[in-house]
């Protein structure tokens, strides 16, 4: 027999298969006018019990569960995780349709938007996208509506270790003056990317009252980690506030400075660009390269690791690290560049022979 109670202010029913209890959330509210259908529902259960079909269906799509999902779970998240899980959804009902019963969706779904994704994003994208849904579907474990998640642990792939890549001198301003022409409002964004080495998540959630003039700091909240850091605004980025935006001057402290973007369309217009300037390396210049850019130029400038690891809010050194060697590496070729050169090894050898022994 199945037992009905309240939970969380829901109406829950109790059942028992084969010895094991398990619980289901009807998602009625607990009132005395919702009984009567948690009452139905019940008597369902226990008619599925005795047939012996335990797999019951609950009838809800996967947009029905998306909604409930971003209630009782994303909405106490940060509105940048809010807009991760967007872009990943978005993703995701190209291959699941949004009408989809929840109880269909299977890993050869999630196998199918894995592989449909690889060619279009980079893998620490893809890696990020795939988090966030079995999030989604953990939590629909967790509320007893599907006994496990679809995502299997082999589907995963494997996160590639990339070299650090940045922005040349000539191909940066050919990005920011093709942005600048074309959308100036967009060119600020971009910009902001590089005077910050934020990440694209973040500077879209960068508020008016994230920005203190008066004491020259700005309050950045970092949605990988959930902490905030403060970042100092020095004098190029605080012309930049003079002179590029000076829109936010008069605007109310909870408006977002770049309220006409979101990730989808920021990502959209640098394609555009990547394209119009012929850029065709896929995935390998993307948003997060401005961020690449910054932290490569204040570790050729000598800039402290642990200082650069602040400004970009890294919990790892190991990650600051990569950009010290990148930087390191492209030092010493300079380096070897401008020995002498001498087509007689034996000779070069034997200079270097003498100097040691000096």
């Amino acid at each position: 027999m199945a037992t009905l109670y309240k939970k969380r202010d829901m109406w829950y029913v109790d059942y028992y298969v084969e010895g094991k209890r398990f619980s289901k959330n009807t998602y009625l509210k607990s009132s005395i006018a919702n009984k009567k259908e948690a009452d139905k529902i019940k008597r369902k259960i226990e008619d599925l019990i005795s047939s012996k079909k335990y797999i019951m269906s609950t009838g809800k799509s996967l947009i029905a569960y998306v909604d409930v999902f971003k209630r009782e779970h994303l909405s106490l998240k940060s509105k940048s995780h809010q807009g991760v899980f967007e872009d990943a959804l978005a993703h995701f009902i190209k291959i699941v349709p949004k009408e989809t019963k929840i109880e269909d969706i299977n890993s050869e779904h999630v196998a199918r938007f894995i592989e449909k994704l690889k060619p279009k994003v980079a893998n620490s994208t893809l890696l990020t996208y795939i988090s966030y849904m079995k999030i989604f579907f953990n939590f629909l474990v967790e509320e007893d509506i599907i006994p496990r998640n679809p995502i299997r642990k082999k589907q995963i792939p494997k996160r590639i270790k990339k070299n650090i890549v940045f922005f040349s001198e000539n191909m940066l301003d050919e990005i920011l003056n093709t942005a600048k022409d074309r959308d100036p409002e967009y060119y600020k964004f971009l910009k902001m990317l590089l005077l910050t080495g934020q990440r694209p998540i973040d500077v879209l959630g960068l508020t008016v009252g994230n920005v203190d003039r008066e004491n020259e700091l700005m309050y950045l909240n970092i949605s990988k980690t959930g902490k905030q850091i403060i970042f100092p605004i020095y004098d190029q980025l605080k012309d930049f506030f003079e002179d590029e935006l000076t829109q936010i001057n008069n605007s109310p402290k909870e408006e977002r400075i770049f309220k006409n973007f979101n990730s989808n369309i920021v990502e959209k217009r640098f394609q555009r660009i990547k394209r119009y300037l012929k850029i065709t390396e896929k995935n390998v210049y993307t948003l997060k390269t401005f961020r690449k850019t910054f932290a490569s130029y204040l570790a050729a400038k000598g800039v402290d690791q642990a200082k650069i690891a602040d400004l970009l809010g890294h919990d790892d050194p190991k990650t600051t690290r990569k950009y010290y060697a990148a930087i390191s590496a492209i030092n010493l070729r300079k380096e070897l560049n401008n020995l002498p050169k001498d087509d007689n090894a034996k000779n070069i050898a034997d200079k270097i022979a003498d100097n040691y022994k000096k």
